[in-house]
């Protein structure tokens, strides 16, 4: 995340509906408890401040009932306080109903915020913020000192515990927030309303502020900016949007220094901040090519393994053989049959399925799957866990591929693959 570590949720009381808050207090504090870091709250106890498991607090009193999160136990490490009440903070009387896009700083109100510090419990914070504008998306908005890769990072994490795409706040998404802006602001009241808003990559904003808006808008827009100029720091920066927007340093010269409703600015520092290098665009991260991040889409319209492309085939049987070799399985104890400790295990797990699919796994009782199942639930890959989902909601598979790892042949290709790429 960015150096400073801040983060705030603002909502508009108008927009806020009761049941959907609910919800999102309750998926959000789930969430949360599922974190690796083990997170966790505080409580004064006989006048001392304590650090507890519970995130959950004044259960019994609606009113006072809310999840707080100030730190983690695997870092002990710990900051402000973030806070999500129970109780819906809705006002229907409040004056403003706009989306929270429109009405943020005039009818809108923090609801949660602070300084974390980019402490490990950063990244669960923002999935939780994410997750609350994901509910109410025009009654709430994550806003702070932190960037579009963070917050790709923290929907990532809570999508795969979710098991379900979470969006990510609308403040990084340039073309998301632009479309929501464009409903009330026009010409350069919408670009400056944008840009107080925006905190994504730059380039990602030129690139939409390009597609949508003629040049003449960019000038008028950047004219603005470099009349309320107070302070010569911001004047590359101010240059730089104009360069991606397309315009050359000439025409960036011109506006700064000579244009007859510009601000007449130094041609000397206006020519220093022209010829600083500006920092490149971003380069996209490399994608590994990884059969088995798009085999879990594959697994769920089939029926037989081998109407898979061989390479996933292979990379797949590997990952199984590898899940069940890995450590060896908790010993079962004299009371209990392995298909017990079996759907003990994806339980324990919190594996979210339909309830077909808990039917056919309940009903499986050959010891080769049930061995395969054990295993699966010890997955702890974020990017695996949808693959792990397709397997366990598709039983047939499941067993075939089971019979396919205790395959003598296989197990020693297996086995050799593994030596190879050790």
């Amino acid at each position: 995340m960015k150096t400073g570590g801040t983060l705030f949720l603002e909502i508009n009381p108008a927009r806020i509906c009761d049941v959907r808050w609910i919800e999102a207090y309750h998926e959000t504090l789930n969430l949360l408890l599922q974190h690796p870091t083990l997170l966790m709250g505080v409580r004064v106890c006989a006048g001392r401040r304590e650090f507890t498991r519970s995130l959950e607090q004044g259960g019994g009193w609606p009113d006072k009932r809310r999840w707080l999160v100030v730190g983690d136990l695997t870092s002990l490490l710990a900051a402000d306080a973030f806070v999500m009440p129970w109780a819906s903070p809705r006002e229907p009387s409040q004056r403003d109903p706009n989306d929270i896009v429109i009405a943020q700083g005039l009818g809108s109100r923090p609801i949660m915020g602070g300084q974390h510090h980019n402490y490990p419990y950063a990244e669960a914070v923002l999935a939780a913020a994410a997750l609350i504008e994901d509910h109410m998306p025009t009654a709430a908005m994550a806003h702070g000192d932190w960037d579009r890769a963070s917050a790709q990072v923290a929907c990532a994490w809570a999508s795969a515990h979710l098991g379900r795409p979470i969006k990510l706040p609308v403040v990084v998404r340039a073309e998301g927030l632009l479309d929501r802006l464009q409903r009330v602001f026009k010409g350069v009241a919408l670009l400056e309303r944008f840009n107080h808003l925006y905190q994504g990559p730059r380039h990602s904003a030129a690139e939409h502020l390009r597609k949508r808006f003629a040049p003449q808008l960019h000038q008028r827009w950047l004219l603005r900016r470099l009349a309320r100029l107070h302070s010569l720091d911001a004047l590359g920066d101010i240059l730089h949007m104009g360069a991606l927007l397309g315009m050359t340093k000439a025409s960036l010269r011109h506006l700064a220094c000579a244009h007859l409703q510009g601000p007449r600015l130094n041609a000397a520092a206006v020519q220093q901040a022209l010829s600083d290098p500006w920092p490149p665009p971003p380069s996209p991260p490399p994608s590994p090519h990884n059969p088995l991040a798009t085999t879990f889409e594959a697994l769920l319209a089939i029926t037989d393994l081998n109407q898979l492309p061989t390479e996933a085939l292979i990379h797949l049987t590997l990952w199984a053989w590898r899940r069940l070799h890995r450590q060896p399985l908790p010993s079962l104890s004299a009371a209990q049959t392995l298909q017990d400790a079996t759907h003990s295990a994806l339980r324990t797990a919190r594996i979210a399925l339909t309830q077909d699919a808990w039917a056919r796994l309940d009903a499986l009782s050959d010891p080769p799957t049930l061995h395969l199942l054990r295993a699966l639930a010890l997955e702890s890959q974020p990017s695996l866990l949808e693959l792990r989902r397709a397997l366990l909601e598709n039983t047939p598979v499941c067993q075939q591929l089971a019979h396919r790892c205790h395959d003598p042949a296989i197990a020693l290709a297996c086995q050799k693959w593994l030596a190879a790429l050790t």
